[in-house]
């Protein structure tokens, strides 16, 4: 029995501009604990606690509290593992790594107008960056699928789209899929198409892996100014510039594990994207001292 081994490699490069689905919607507005070690002992809760490089990033407010000029440096070590289950499999994998957690420095100037007894007691000027999510990560999926092969979604793509028109409508990996004899015309008159694992009388089953790492960052670089009035209200604004950065390489892998499918051995679909951004934005904070047990705290992004 003659044995074909197809693989399926897509890697595209593209300069023009491409909207974002709904899975980069959640990943890159959903930020991490990150920045001091203070704020990721606290879980991020820094909107009225203040005195922490961190919130320069949450509530610039929080800046009017420090009393002392100060340098903040953090890193910090990064553990992840991810575990997965398919049709009865499990499977691990794991990643670490080292990054910075934050790097600024914070000054006071006191008021010199002492004489006058002034309501603003102090001022401060803040620089550095904060690292607001991390993106490392490996994981991996395995398991045998009776049911289903990935030819069929290219079947249901490429059906009444004419050979010469595939991938026209965005669809690349179905164009690639019918070079590579994956797919064939099965009506020329209404271009349906099918596969060769799709034609058995009982579908055989095939086996599937998906090996996905992952990298990147969000981070900002901020720049922020505020004041003590009366050691009671504090004000803040700042300035960030956000980069980010994320790149993913994906390996799919179907094959027939019973060699129950003339031709078809397996396929291997690998898929790679780097996305980059930068943006600016301004943010408005107040912190009340209600009481001496009691903090307020808001702020507009």
């Amino acid at each position: 029995m003659k044995k074909l081994v197809v693989l399926l490699i897509i890697i595209a490069a593209t300069t023009t501009a491409i909207a974002q689905n709904e899975v980069d919607a959640l990943r890159f507005t959903r930020y991490q604990f990150g920045g001091t070690a203070r704020s990721i002992g606290m879980g991020g809760a820094y909107g009225a606690v203040g005195a922490d490089f961190s919130s320069l990033s949450t509530n610039p407010a929080g800046m009017a509290l420090y009393k002392r000029s100060e340098v903040s440096f953090t890193p910090s070590f990064l553990t992840g593992k991810v575990a997965s289950t398919f049709n009865g499999t499990f499977s691990d994998d794991s990643k670490n790594g080292f990054n910075i957690g934050n790097i600024g420095a914070v000054l006071v100037m006191e008021n010199q107008d002492s004489r006058s007894n002034s309501d603003w007691k102090n001022f401060q000027f803040g620089f550095g960056y904060n690292r607001l999510a991390n993106y490392n990560s490996n994981y991996y999926i395995s398991g045998t699928n009776p049911k289903t092969s990935l030819l069929g979604q290219y079947v249901n793509w490429a059906n009444g789209v004419a050979p010469g028109n595939l991938g026209v409508d965005g669809s690349f990996d179905t164009q690639l899929a019918y070079n590579d004899s994956l797919l064939y015309v099965k009506n020329k008159n209404s271009n349906i198409y099918s596969a060769d694992i799709l034609d058995m009388a009982t579908f055989p089953g095939v086996y599937q892996t998906k090996s996905v790492s992952t990298t990147g960052y969000l981070g900002e670089t901020v720049f922020a100014g505020s004041a003590n009035y009366q050691d009671r209200v504090y004000f803040g604004a700042s300035l960030g510039i956000v980069a980010l950065k994320y790149e993913e390489s994906a390996t799919y892998t179907e094959s027939d594990p019973g060699n129950k499918v003339p031709i078809f051995n397996s396929l291997t679909k690998f898929d790679h994207q780097i996305i980059k951004g930068t943006g600016i934005n301004l943010k408005l904070g107040v912190i009340v001292r209600a009481a001496d047990w009691l903090r307020l705290g808001a702020a507009v992004h």
